[in-house]
């Protein structure tokens, strides 16, 4: 678990015990997944490899569960051999599927070949359609790579100084205090895409498997907007020349959502920090019920009595996220 949640969950004497346990759950397989990929294609230590195996979602966010799935994208750039991105594509899923990590979704943004340059090239232009967004934000916000850090970083500083062209010291008249509105109005696009597109599958879903998505909606996507936009408000605070509002960023956007959250903690106070003890308490029994044995089984039934009383938990708790959000973005004055 992040250092910064740890912090946290010290100072308001708490215990996140699933939230720990999801944590080692995270790195163990995508260690082990890096392992694999590293021993059968080398490359140099310390050097870039021309492809990355990046996984976002649970294990982005470093909280797999049981039932996580494998939502991963293999990015390329223009000198890797379509014959080596197969290979490892077919090693990926052969250890996933020795460490039973679910197969994703049906919508197709997962497991999928992208070319790098589409990711930073095309940010605001008809070309920029919900999927190539999704998958930039999704990079920015929750992921992790399995086979080449170094080829993760400099995908991301190169998306982050795309968002950030406009900051250049050599450029006259600027504010450094500034909040990034380019990357601001692109992460809640985002969110916009998500609880639109939950609406529409919703409405057109055949079997009644929504739930789950319901409640990560109300939880861990909420969370997600909630703290990259904590660290985008901090801007200002965080930078005090314009080349460090890159920094900035990209030293927030290294740690796990929940960690931008918590490494806020310093800014707080008193209802503050009563609030964020209560979203990390919520967001912790989240985790655990989703960990618990048959309960995403339970509510794949629909709608029956036993799914509907873990979903009325779910609810509950989304709820309490929910006020403990508005207290600290309404009620806090560093971000007033």
């Amino acid at each position: 678990m992040h250092e910064a949640i740890k912090r946290a969950a010290n100072d308001l004497h708490i215990q996140l015990d699933a939230l720990d346990h999801a944590s080692q759950l995270a790195t163990r397989d995508i260690d082990r997944i890096r392992e694999v990929l590293c021993k059968k294609f080398p490359f140099p230590i310390g050097e870039k490899a021309p492809i990355d195996v990046i996984f976002l979602g649970s294990y982005g966010r470093g909280e797999a569960t049981k039932g996580s799935d494998r939502d991963y994208l293999i990015i390329l750039d223009g000198s890797t051999k379509p014959s080596r991105a197969k290979e490892i594509f077919r090693a990926v899923e052969g250890v996933c599927d020795e460490l039973n990590i679910q197969k994703a979704g049906r919508g197709g943004l997962f497991q999928e070949f992208v070319s790098s340059a589409e990711l930073y090239t095309r940010i605001g232009l008809e070309g920029d359609t919900n999927t190539n967004t999704s998958r930039r934000l999704l990079l920015l916000t929750e992921s992790v790579s399995a086979y080449c850090e170094q080829t993760h970083h400099a995908l991301i500083e190169t998306i982050v100084d795309r968002y950030c062209t406009d900051y250049d010291d050599d450029q006259d008249g600027q504010d450094p205090g500034r909040i990034p509105h380019f990357l601001l109005n692109d992460l809640t696009r985002y969110w916009r895409t998500i609880t639109v597109d939950f609406g529409a599958k919703k409405w057109k879903a055949l079997a009644p498997d929504w739930h789950v998505r319901y409640a990560k909606l109300r939880t861990s996507r909420k969370l997600m907007y909630a703290g990259t936009l904590a660290s985008l408000f901090l801007t200002p605070v965080a930078s005090k020349k314009s080349i460090a509002v890159k920094d900035h960023l990209l030293k927030e956007l290294s740690k796990p959502v929940l960690a931008r959250l918590c490494d806020c903690y310093a800014h707080f106070g008193n209802a503050g920090h009563g609030a964020l003890k209560d979203i990390l308490l919520a967001y912790n029994r989240f985790v655990e019920i989703l960990n618990e044995q048959g309960k995403r089984d339970i509510l794949a039934k629909g709608e029956t009595p036993e799914a509907k009383e873990v979903l009325k938990e779910m609810k509950l708790l989304g709820d309490k996220i929910q006020r403990g959000l508005e207290a600290i973005f309404y009620d806090e004055p560093i971000f007033s």
